[in-house]
């Protein structure tokens, strides 16, 4: 599915530029504005969302040839995890608004893209659900046995 998309992503590499980040760098933060998808060249990341309670959750891993950050060449919105390279990464980032100007030109190449992220999405959402479904919420959890404090 992701490489169906890294395939229709790399026909606007002429509208990306090169990013380069080190290894612990953050590419993207959670809630912060989104402005456009990143297409990672060489190296890994890891996304990770904060949990209601407390605490993060990696959802997802990039390597090379995956495409993270498709939702904001679509909407404008926040970011809905914070990215970090696992390794040195090399990057190719396209800006939601050369994106969409490029739509809007009635593009073949954005016309495929458009219709590979609505498949990679809704596999990206029903992936995320599963996963946070498995996390149960404090009133899910069995009540412990034992006292916490002897008192």
């Amino acid at each position: 599915m992701y490489t169906r998309l890294a395939m229709a992503f790399a026909s606007l590499l002429p509208l990306s530029r090169p990013l380069d980040f080190k290894r612990g760098e953050r590419l993207v933060r959670q809630g912060e504005t989104s402005r456009g998808a990143f297409l990672i060249r060489s190296g890994r990341a890891a996304a990770e969302v904060a949990l209601p309670g407390g605490g993060m959750l990696t959802v997802a891993e990039f390597g090379k040839d995956d495409v993270f950050g498709e939702m904001a060449l679509v909407e404008r919105g926040v970011c809905s995890a914070t990215v970090r390279a696992l390794t040195d990464v090399e990057a190719a980032f396209v800006e939601r608004e050369d994106f969409r100007a490029l739509v809007a030109s009635r593009d073949a190449s954005a016309l495929e893209v458009q219709r590979a992220l609505t498949r990679v999405l809704a596999s990206k959402l029903r992936t995320l659900n599963e996963k946070v479904r498995s996390f149960p919420s404090a009133e899910d959890r069995q009540p412990r046995d034992e006292a916490i404090v002897d008192l």
